[in-house]
């Protein structure tokens, strides 16, 4: 007899499938090379631009602003500067007793602590509670939660608490000569930046280099000592200091606001300038504002007339005719004129002011008199040519060279339209 064991038949149905098998097998080697190819991409083909964002995620950057140069007239009055301010900001998931906080936070520095308590109730490890905080204010703030005599838990943690709020130095423009040369000077918007007069067009000069600081911090927001700290100091803008005499320019103003007010005239314009080099000791015009209040302010006041709109001269046009025909030989101031109340040149009357009999007059009696009709005459005898040159080489037409924003050179008409 054989000792072996007799074979014991296995079910077909419980028997492992070859295709079954290699299914599982293709799917598991399909499934592994995905993950491989997953793996190759980040680490190799991504590595460095998902390590540099997961830098990036850690570090917190803070930008400093610089401190906005200072601009002087030209006796060493200040007709802008900027003072230190602070903004407050905070980690919310730092304070938990966040209606207190809210209520110093509105009793020092104004608002609704409603307002306060909702912007630490925030999501994240940053808000902005206060924006350009008197330093006065700051300094009173941060005595008060300093000083206690109650050493409960609960003092001790609110004091913990408020000690975390942050004061981070910025800037605020002012304007001590207030209305003075204030179309001049100009302003800045509220990210410090000039937008208007001399502010905006000497901004770069002004406005120096903000500085940086850079903090690698954990998930917490707390700072990783070993990681990057690094801070790069802002760079004050530099002063300048304009040719405008702030005293001169006041009492302009003065005279013109009285002027207008007293004409019932919708606006005025005034410029003192040195007529030797050029140099403009005040140009304002009316109505002026006041940039320490922008929001009493219209775009009507802001707009210096004085050196952007253009005007016709009107008699003081007689001074520029006078000097051509002087200049070129043309009259004398004895060399006399024929001159009628009124006279035709082409479709325009030119009339005197006030009604007289037709008289002689010299060219000094119709400067003295400022005779419309005689100054025709004057510029008649000079002929076209003549006196078209000699308005251009007044400069007219040509850019007058001011350094504001907006200044506009004048308008000739060309001769062949003459």
């Amino acid at each position: 007899m054989s000792s072996r064991a007799p074979k014991r038949s296995v079910p077909s149905g419980k028997q492992p499938s070859r295709l079954f098998i290699k299914l599982f097998t293709g799917c598991f080697l399909l499934l592994l090379a995905v993950a491989a190819a997953r793996l190759f991409s980040v680490q190799i083909i991504q590595g460095k631009t998902l390590a540099q964002k997961a830098e990036n995620q850690r570090i917190t950057q803070i930008t400093m602003p610089a401190h906005r140069g200072t601009i002087y007239d030209r006796q060493g009055n200040v007709l802008a500067k900027s003072v230190l301010v602070y903004d407050i900001s905070a980690d919310p998931t730092l304070i938990s007793s966040k209606e207190t906080v809210a209520n110093r936070l509105a009793s020092a520095f104004g608002g609704k602590a409603a307002t306060y308590e909702a912007l630490l109730s925030r999501t994240g490890h940053y808000c902005l509670l206060v924006k350009k905080a008197d330093p006065d204010a700051v300094a009173a703030f941060q005595k008060s939660a300093n000083l206690s005599s109650d050493d409960s838990a609960a003092t001790q943690k609110l004091k913990r608490e408020l000690q975390t709020i942050a004061f981070t130095q910025n800037y605020k423009r002012e304007y001590p000569a207030g209305t003075v040369a204030s179309q001049i000077v100009g302003f800045v918007n509220a990210d410090g930046k000039g937008v208007a007069g001399l502010e905006m067009q000497y901004d770069s000069i002004l406005s120096g280099t903000p500085g940086v600081s850079f903090s690698e911090r954990d998930q917490a927001g707390n700072p990783i000592p070993s990681g990057i700290q690094k801070t790069i100091a802002p760079k004050s803008g530099h002063d300048i200091i304009l040719t405008v005499d702030s005293q001169i320019a006041y009492y302009a103003q003065q005279q013109l606001d009285a002027t207008v007010k007293a004409h019932k005239a919708a606006t005025g314009a005034v410029v003192v300038m040195d007529p030797k080099n050029g140099e403009i000791y005040a140009a304002c015009s009316s109505p002026t504002f006041d940039p320490n209040d922008l929001k009493n302010t219209t775009n009507a006041a802001i707009r210096n007339r004085a050196l952007v709109d253009l005007y016709e001269p009107g008699s003081t046009f007689k001074v520029l005719t006078l000097a051509g025909a002087l200049q070129s030989g043309t009259v004398t101031p004895n060399t006399p004129f024929p001159v009628p109340y009124s006279v035709q040149i082409g479709a325009h009357v030119v009339k005197d002011s006030e009604f007289h009999p037709a008289e002689t007059l010299s060219v000094t009696d119709i400067i003295r008199q400022s005779s419309n009709v005689g100054a025709t005459r004057i510029a008649e005898k000079m002929g076209l040519n003549t006196f078209y040159q000699n308005l251009e080489n007044f400069g007219l037409a040509k850019d007058p060279g001011v350094d504001f924003p907006g200044s506009t050179k004048g308008y000739l008409a060309p001769e062949s339209s003459w």
